[in-house]
């Protein structure tokens, strides 16, 4: 399997956030997860041009901007399972906040899909989320050979896995899927 035919191998990529971890109580998965209770950070970053395959007419994504990597989302996770999602808020992003994200997620449907199902149950606000998930982003070294998104080279999924970790010191290959 090589980049750019299987959407599947690179549409989502995991990457645990070892720096940004955080040692809180286990949670289990529901619609009434309790905000603040997870162990560490899951980034999951999308290869856009995969995704622009499947959807051309997308013009944000696929026809503005010209995305390689996009931030899908920092998501709160546990180690004994999936990580709290849905927790109820009345809080929503501002559109100060909502602009700032947009430098690193490719919609406004994105930004609030990910603050509804995964920032709402991190205990931050909208503002102290996506400034998180800015940071993490920014702290991702992408390999050399995938920053141009226009000509992504022939990669299988190990040597993607391999080209993060070389890029990136301290971070190990099994801490990437």
């Amino acid at each position: 399997m090589f980049l750019p035919r299987r959407a599947a191998l690179i549409g989502l990529f995991a990457l645990s956030v070892a720096t940004l971890a955080f040692a809180r109580g286990h949670g289990h998965r529901s619609s009434n997860d309790r905000a603040g209770n997870f162990d560490y950070w899951l980034m999951s970053l999308s290869w856009s041009p995969s995704y622009c395959l499947t959807h051309p007419d997308d013009e944000t994504q696929c026809r503005r901007r010209g995305y390689g990597f996009v931030l899908h989302g920092l998501w709160p996770q546990n180690r004994k399972g999936f990580g709290p999602e849905h927790c109820a808020t009345i809080a929503t992003p501002e559109e100060t906040t909502i602009q700032r994200a947009l430098a690193f997620m490719p919609s406004r449907r994105l930004i609030a899909h990910e603050w509804e199902t995964h920032g709402a149950c991190t205990g931050l606000d909208p503002a102290g989320y996506f400034e998180l998930a800015d940071r993490a982003f920014a702290s991702v070294k992408f390999p050399q050979a995938l920053t141009t998104p226009r000509k992504p080279p022939a990669m299988s999924a190990g040597d993607i896995v391999r080209a993060f970790a070389t890029s990136n010191p301290g971070l190990d290959a099994n801490m990437l899927s």
